[in-house]
């Protein structure tokens, strides 16, 4: 009974580290807890790579919706308007009153020739107000269809409304003007308009 028992063994620990695959064959044959052993390591190891994968695919899949997310948030009406009316309001207080009025949708250009909107503009501020600039915030822009400058206006089908917020420190104090603004597409570019509504 030894014998057999003592061949066994060298003979698995020969075949344990020979390169040849029938040997290998051989050894698992013969020792069947050592490919139980086989097994469940490869198990363990296609687990963790399947868990890294997984963690991989995740990752990316979250990065593409944020991506997605801030493209469509950049691109949205709502953001393009926004920043028309950052873009108005970012001339006015550099005193560009010129490109400022260029941005008017028609029916505001009708109300103040460009002439005197450059001349009275900056009069208000600078003789009135006795301030050479101002800071100013918006609110979110907020669609509003069928919506009329005043009464008498034809309705524009699609405007973005946002209300902004100029903030003066003057000779007569710090006071804050708050006005609401629309704007909308006229001929592929964001024109602004006030409300003239009762």
């Amino acid at each position: 009974m030894k014998k057999p028992r003592s061949f066994k063994l060298r003979f698995y620990r020969f075949t344990e580290h020979s390169a040849a695959s029938e040997d290998a064959t051989v050894s698992l044959i013969i020792n069947p807890q050592l490919s139980n052993k086989i097994g469940k390591g490869d198990s363990i190891m296609k687990n963790g790579r399947g868990k890294g994968l997984l963690f991989v695919f995740l990752l990316m899949i979250i990065i593409a919706i944020i991506v997605t997310v801030y493209i469509l948030r950049i691109t949205s009406p709502e953001r393009q308007a926004e920043k028309a009316v950052e873009t108005f309001y970012t001339y006015e207080q550099e005193g560009a009153f010129s490109d400022a009025w260029e941005m008017f949708h028609p029916l505001m250009q009708e109300k103040f020739n460009k002439v005197h909107y450059l001349e009275d503009r900056p009069h208000v501020f600078m003789n009135h107000f006795d301030v050479a600039t101002f800071t100013y915030s918006i609110t979110d822009a907020q669609k509003v269809n069928d919506w009329k400058m005043e009464a008498t206006a034809e309705p524009i089908d699609v405007v973005y409304h946002v209300q902004v917020s100029q903030h003066f420190n003057s000779k007569y104090g710090n006071f804050t003007i708050v006005q609401d603004v629309y704007v909308t597409m006229v001929e592929e570019e964001w024109r602004v308009l006030w409300d003239y509504g009762e």
